[in-house]
């Protein structure tokens, strides 16, 4: 049989194997930023003078709580707990027990007590925490590490699944490690992904290998920016930018592929140039709404991470249709060819025209169809609301997903800890009776709160201070003992799960109590259970106006290509639906809203109107939108239903994950950007053949 393929020229295939040598070389090269995510997220601000605080004070503090299964033998249990209080003298270990409080209104306080202590132990839990100067953090473990290194050494692998290590720094290291081992395992299949699908798609392999290069030289460029522009950090969005820009950036080269065969087939002279003819306009157009979705992200200014993921991931964007032709023009020009044989309709373009054509003639049942799903989300979309998923941010087969879990029940605490800061607002606040009368109010104040579990480091000193001490009162002077020249004073909080408005309310109490019982002092806010809280409210209100800010950009992109009222709104139509469809998934399948989550409608928004651009896409041809719906089909359709197929398996990719919020963007992105082609296959011929719209040729 004659050959109706592009050939494979060498230079193609030296290009794509020296970019697989470049990603092996790349896989071990990103390291982790120093500053925690939450911090990268909030505006510069809000965490400036806590990390100002933070680095005033001359000692830090540290704690770890530990659980044993009621499987491990209380014997082995006490052993163990005696072992341990051979660590070094500025690691506190106390037991840590839950009384039994059925009430569901009030939780009793955790009760600490020494661990030689049986009466009031049940050695089921403890607490280790540990205040060291700030000056050897540098050259020691960290409290996590040192217990972790002793219960393997004291422990069989078996009776180290029986237990359960927490601390809020071993979240943050955790989460680390599991992006960096997540990369390994996604990487493979990104490459996979982009061979396969063209291979099979145009069956010929100078499409996988172009449409490789050309992602993989977009993604890498972008992974510099994004690198760069943290710092030379890495990130756990790092791990979500890859896929999304990998995908995006093999749609344009699709398109070209896909029109570079069909000239080729043909003989036409100077391929390239036609294609680029036909192709620069629809592929500029979604470029700029890819742009425009991501970019709406970058123009909120409540959290400098999502700007800088929105303006790279836009850039990216941009990059990709650069990229695409520079590489066509250089790899893929072939020299001209006779006229080939004529091969059949690409089965991928047969299909998307065969359901253009039978909706377009079918409308009515089409729209009945889709009004029915669109009514039944309802039930399920009402359902979704926000969350803050620290600390239980990893996938439930990961192990620290468990023990959070466990640690949670136990303790019937949230583990997101409230820090304060009691920082002098006058001189004599710089002084130590001073303070430490501000310390013992405060803390007084907080143990008065019913839904506080612990407050460290005041729930210790009790434990610590003798019967001598408690009946004169002296327990403050102790507490003297964790006081530095710094003339600042930390406590963590821990409270039981509460609804956000309770936990806001609690705030505002501790604001309240600051500006009236504290003369000298003042408090500032700080942890997990503050920042989380602040970020999510700062999140949504810039999700919300990244997504309006996409679709105003979007809609007037719209008007100005296509120019008709009736087309743009059939296609703001199909491009919506999506968002519903994923906030009803959402709903079925209890996911809710999230800061990981508050990107996904303006980047949904932004890639779904790409195939609606090529599909309306029009040149002054001389027929209705209905016919012309069917030679976009055809034409165009094995790059559309191929680039939404690797769009839709590159973000799945991300399912493999570790992180929870990865897993969340692998189903509602993938589902979206499937729910959106197959709209624009059936409900869009379907709206504009009950509108019996002819193109603005004919109507003139």
């Amino acid at each position: 049989m004659a050959q109706t393929h592009m050939p494979l020229n060498p230079r193609l295939l030296f290009a794509t194997l020296l970019m697989i040598a470049v990603w092996a070389a790349m896989a071990g090269w990103f390291r982790p930023s120093s500053t925690p995510t939450v911090e990268q997220l909030l505006p510069a601000q809000i965490v400036a003078e806590t990390k100002q605080l933070r680095d005033s004070l001359q000692n830090t503090s540290h704690f770890v709580l530990l659980y044993f299964s009621d499987s491990l033998p209380m014997e082995r249990r006490q052993t163990l707990l005696q072992q341990l209080e051979a660590l070094p003298e500025s690691i506190k270990m106390l037991c840590l027990s839950a009384p039994d409080n059925r009430s569901t209104s009030t939780q009793a306080q955790l009760r600490l007590s020494e661990c030689n202590n049986a009466e009031h132990s049940d050695f089921g839990s403890a607490l280790f925490w540990q205040q060291s100067n700030r000056s050897s953090r540098h050259t020691q473990r960290s409290l996590h590490q040192t217990l972790e290194a002793e219960l393997e050494q004291r422990l069989e692998p078996s009776e180290l699944k029986q237990i359960a290590l927490y601390s809020p720094e071993s979240i943050r290291s955790q989460s680390w490690q599991a992006a960096n081992d997540d990369l390994p395992r996604i990487a493979p299949l990104l490459g996979l992904i982009i061979l396969t699908i063209p291979l099979l798609a145009f069956r010929s392999l100078p499409a996988p290998a172009f449409i490789f290069l050309t992602a993989s030289s977009t993604t890498t460029l972008t992974l510099l920016i994004f690198n760069f522009s943290l710092d030379g950090g890495f990130n756990a969005l790092l791990l979500a930018v890859i896929p999304l820009i990998w995908a995006v950036s093999s749609m344009d080269a699709a398109h070209l592929v896909d029109r570079l065969e069909s000239h080729h087939r043909r003989g036409t002279p100077q391929p390239f140039r036609h294609a680029l003819r036909e192709l620069i306009g629809p592929c500029s157009i979604t470029t700029a709404t890819t742009f425009i979705g991501f970019g709406a992200l970058a123009l909120q200014d409540s959290s400098p991470l999502l700007r800088s993921f929105g303006l790279t991931a836009a850039a990216g964007t941009g990059l990709a249709l650069v990229i695409t032709f520079l590489l066509g023009w250089l790899l893929l020009e072939p020299n001209h060819r006779k006229p080939r044989r004529p091969s059949r309709v690409n089965r991928f373009a047969a299909l998307s025209h065969s359901l253009v054509r039978t909706t377009g003639r079918h409308p009515l049942p089409v729209l009945i169809a889709w009004l029915v799903i669109t009514l039944s989300m309802a039930p399920f979309a009402t359902r979704v609301t926000s969350e803050i998923p620290f600390p239980n941010i990893f996938a439930s087969d990961h192990p620290m997903s468990h023990q959070t879990e466990i640690l949670q029940q136990r303790f019937s605490s949230d583990l997101r800890p409230l820090t304060l800061y009691l920082t002098p607002t006058k001189n004599i606040g710089s002084e130590r009776d001073s303070l430490l009368h501000a310390v013992s109010a405060t803390s007084d104040y907080l143990s008065k709160l019913p839904e506080v579990r612990l407050v460290l480091p005041a729930a210790i000193i009790p434990t610590l201070c003798d019967d001598e001490c408690r009946k004169t009162g002296s327990t403050n002077s102790h507490l003297k003992g964790y006081l530095d020249d710094s003339g600042v004073f930390r406590l963590d909080v821990l409270f039981s799960p509460m609804e956000r408005a309770r936990q806001q309310q609690i705030i505002d109490w501790l604001r309240h109590f600051d500006q009236t019982m504290l003369s000298y002092h003042r408090i500032v806010f700080d942890g997990p259970g503050y920042l989380y809280p602040e970020v999510e409210s700062l999140g949504l209100t810039g999700a919300l106006n990244g997504l309006l800010i996409s679709l105003s950009g979007i809609i007037l992109l719209l008007f100005a290509v296509f120019r008709k009222v009736g087309l743009v709104m059939a296609a703001l139509l199909v491009t919506l639906l999506p968002l519903w469809f994923v906030v009803g998934i959402m709903g079925t399948t209890g996911i809710h809203w999230s800061l990981a989550l508050l990107g996904v409608p303006a980047m949904l928004f932004g890639l779904a109107v790409d195939d609606t651009i090529h599909l309306l896409w029009h040149r002054k041809r001389p027929t209705s939108f209905r016919r012309l719906l069917r030679y976009n089909a055809i034409k165009s359709g094995t790059a559309l239903t191929s680039t939404t197929l690797m769009l839709c398996l590159c973000v799945a990719t991300l399912g493999l994950s570790s992180l929870q919020a990865n897993q969340h963007i692998a189903i509602l992105l993938s589902v979206g950007m499937a729910v959106a082609l197959l709209l624009d296959l059936t409900l869009l011929p379907a709206l504009l053949s009950l509108m019996r719209r002819k193109s603005p040729q004919q109507q003139q």
